[in-house]
């Protein structure tokens, strides 16, 4: 099995789910990134719902380093109408890298009229 087959193994889905990534700086990143993770991930598991496609890049902006300040601009659309068209559903976030946790923060301030579906955010690691 692969990784992400060994990680996917590690969570149980009681109820539908969906995972969601969170953005990274350009297309080709979140591409590279998340498509063929999060395929896997969700392969073979009845109650998850890979929402890679919900989550668009609208633009590439410089990547975020820890040593770095700049403003943060929203690069992405969430398709917050299809989340609701999926009813009673819990929401993952799932995210690669942590650096600083403020790409989260706006990710889960852009997802607030779904906050009380969010349920679980995932990392596979964290700088410090």
């Amino acid at each position: 099995p692969t990784l992400y087959t060994k990680v996917g193994l590690c969570f149980r889905f009681n109820k539908p789910c969906i995972i969601l990534p969170i953005p990274a700086s350009t297309k080709s990143k979140q591409q590279n990134r998340y498509n063929k993770f999060l395929i896997e991930f969700c392969q073979n598991k009845k109650n998850l719902i890979n929402g890679f496609e919900l989550v668009q890049i609208l633009f590439d902006r410089p990547a975020k380093h820890i040593s770095e300040t700049r403003e943060s601009k929203v690069n992405y659309k969430i398709d917050l109408k299809s989340i609701s068209k999926l009813g009673n559903v819990d929401i993952i976030v799932f995210d690669d890298l942590v650096t600083q946790g403020g790409t989260i923060s706006q990710f889960l301030n852009e997802l607030r009229a779904h906050k009380d579906k969010v349920k679980q955010i995932i990392t596979l690691g964290a700088t410090v």
